[in-house]
């Protein structure tokens, strides 16, 4: 189900007849997609009696978060251009303290696996971008991407935040820790990598984790069921420290 506020599509210049029905439709299609991704792939992270339960779209100006109650699941949008696949993720995880790791994870899900990913519905890799030339190096075509190229956009940041560091040069989502970001939680006790990634390194990372020890492990330790060591077997700076030297190696600078 989905209400809007209608003044808000409007100020989108959308017409509700004609774009709300393909709003629900990419929407539908992304969260088809992703539950059976994660029932085929997340093992036993899959939160099996949460994803069952139907999904309630709000788009007003009043709010902009998630919440689960016994009968549904709530996502909030204050403009149409928000990324429903991340909060219907995020709002899966269920976590009562969002840190690096579940950002990360409803980044990386939602729009480098996603194939329906409403990223895909303008082009975001334009010349101004501080990455663009890692981008096009590792293969985009900003005209015609893919979900899977977001993981070289995502990687290809990673690269420029190590070079520049974590000062806010770009997006919160790019340049600033994940501390910055409004869904962040995680007050009391920061894991490392809280201060040490922004969003897109998080999910530059949890893809080279992907990569390394497979789709399951990453969600158990994403959705708290194990600790870094317990879902890699290894500590978090080693494989950070990994991760670093592969991202220099496979974007080098310019």
């Amino acid at each position: 189900m989905l209400s809007a506020y209608l003044p808000v599509l409007r100020e989108a210049d959308l017409d509700e007849q004609s774009e709300l029905p393909k709003i629900i439709d990419r929407t539908a299609q992304s969260l088809r997609f992703l539950k059976q991704y994660l029932y085929e792939n997340a093992g036993s992270a899959n939160p099996d009696a949460l994803i069952e339960k139907p999904v309630n779209f709000e788009i007003d100006r009043t709010a902009f978060g998630y919440r689960t109650d016994d009968e549904q699941i709530i996502l909030q949008y204050n403009d149409v251009g928000t990324h429903r696949e991340f909060l219907y993720l995020l709002a899966l995880i269920n976590s009562n303290a969002v840190g690096w790791e579940q950002i990360g994870f409803a980044w990386y899900a939602g729009t480098c696996i996603d194939p329906y990913t409403e990223m895909l519905d303008t082009i975001l890799i334009v010349p101004e971008l501080p990455y663009y030339s890692q981008c096009i190096a590792g293969g985009i075509d900003p005209a015609q991407m893919s979900a899977s190229d977001f993981r070289i956009v995502y990687d290809a940041c990673a690269r420029v935040c190590f070079e520049k560091g974590l000062n806010h040069w770009g997006s919160y989502c790019e340049s600033s820790p994940v501390t910055s970001e409004s869904v962040f939680t995680r007050n009391k006790a920061k894991e490392p990598g809280d201060t040490k990634l922004s969003a897109f390194m998080a999910a530059s990372f949890l893809a080279w984790l992907d990569d390394a020890y497979g789709f399951e492990q990453v969600s158990l330790f994403c959705f708290g069921q194990k600790s870094f060591e317990e879902a890699f077997g290894t500590d978090f700076q080693s494989a950070f420290d990994a991760w670093h030297a592969w991202i220099e190696q496979t974007y080098p600078a310019e």
